[in-house]
């Protein structure tokens, strides 16, 4: 088995574009955006031309995160027999307003039978600079599992109704993939907390999105308590406005705790937690409300020795980055950023 980890976009981009125009069998995209532009029309085109050879191959786009797209934009990859399928499309319409957020925000994508990727980025040219974490895996056994889990989210994508009760868990080797669903138990919360609470020296967190509920504080601090040294490392500033007041309020919270708040001097959207340099979790999931109760994700955590060596050798990048040109947070945020970060909370599910 053999692992690689891209924290830099134009490198994954280059990566996956490369592994694509590789393929012979199969390509299965799943994604939360696709911005048909630039990166998205090299994408576009290696599907197009992929699907003409006979390879089979299947698109899966969230429907809200993707308003401006239609079936006209993929029309080569159609007229090449290709396949897509807007996530929940029927969902955007105005009767089911109270689903808006049960978007499909995971990224994977499988290439033939030994190719796998499983992160953070989303197809698009705009978040090229973005500091990002995606795993790439050769496995036979790996790429069937993210096949599997791909085909039956394809399956269900524009189902009114599911009367279903997916696999949540699915474990390989020392490695186990994590999917959550809207409104159910969620394996990855539950999972995320459970590696805060048995932690014996450190953690590690990088997050774009942090929201610092009270079960999240109460694990930090329990932690603390037992000697644990929390870091977080989350975007001096987002992409997102609100979201940059909701973080503010959060990391005041976890400042006073006692977690240290590094920001990062650019747009972070990894997702990961490393506990102990031996215990791991990365891929879709942000900190946040959405991410924890409405939306699709998908979190690959494991202690395979190998992962966590390039995840610390990440983890040392950003510590270096931040070292030259980011700065430690002291805890004070404005009573502009207090009163927006009290005033957005309660709706934080819209964010």
């Amino acid at each position: 088995m053999k692992f690689s980890i891209f924290s830099d976009n134009s490198n994954f981009y280059d990566n996956l574009l490369k592994d694509l125009a590789s393929a012979k069998k199969k390509i299965y995209l799943e994604t939360y955006i696709f911005n048909e532009k630039k990166l998205g029309a090299q994408v576009n085109k290696i599907l197009a031309q992929k699907a003409r050879q006979g390879v089979d191959v299947r698109l899966l786009i969230d429907a809200f995160g993707n308003l401006p797209l239609s079936e006209f934009d993929f029309t080569e990859l159609i007229k090449a027999h290709g396949k897509i399928s807007f996530f929940r499309r029927l969902l955007v319409f105005p009767v089911h307003t109270l689903k808006l957020n049960n978007r499909d925000h995971r990224k994977i994508t499988i290439i033939d039978d030994d190719i796998s990727y499983i992160g953070s980025s989303n197809i698009d040219e705009n978040t090229r600079s973005w500091r990002e974490l995606n795993l790439r895996v050769e496995n036979f056994n790996f790429n069937n599992v993210l096949s599997e889990i791909f085909l039956e989210q394809y399956s269900i994508s524009n189902a009114f109704i599911v009367l279903r009760k997916a696999k949540k868990r699915h474990r390989f080797g020392s490695m186990e993939v994590l999917l959550s669903e809207p409104f159910s138990k969620n394996p990855i919360r539950r999972d995320y907390l459970k590696l805060i609470e048995r932690a014996k020296n450190e953690i590690y967190i990088e997050n774009p999105y942090f929201i610092l509920d009270r079960k999240l504080a109460r694990a930090f601090r329990k932690a603390i308590k037992r000697g644990v040294e929390i870091t977080l490392m989350l975007p001096e500033k987002t992409d997102i406005t609100v979201l940059n007041y909701l973080n503010k309020n959060s990391m005041s919270k976890a400042r006073r705790i006692g977690a240290r708040v590094l920001l990062y001097p650019g747009m972070i959207h990894s997702k990961m937690i490393l506990v102990d340099k031996s215990k791991w979790m990365l891929g879709s999931a942000n900190l946040d409300f959405r991410s924890m109760y409405t939306q699709f994700e998908i979190m690959v955590k494991g202690a395979e020795g190998k992962i966590c060596s390039l995840l610390e050798k990440h983890a040392e990048e950003g510590l270096e980055k931040v070292a030259k040109e980011g700065k430690e947070f002291n805890g004070f945020i404005t009573m502009k950023e207090e009163f927006f970060g009290k005033l957005f909370y309660p709706i934080r599910i819209f964010f």
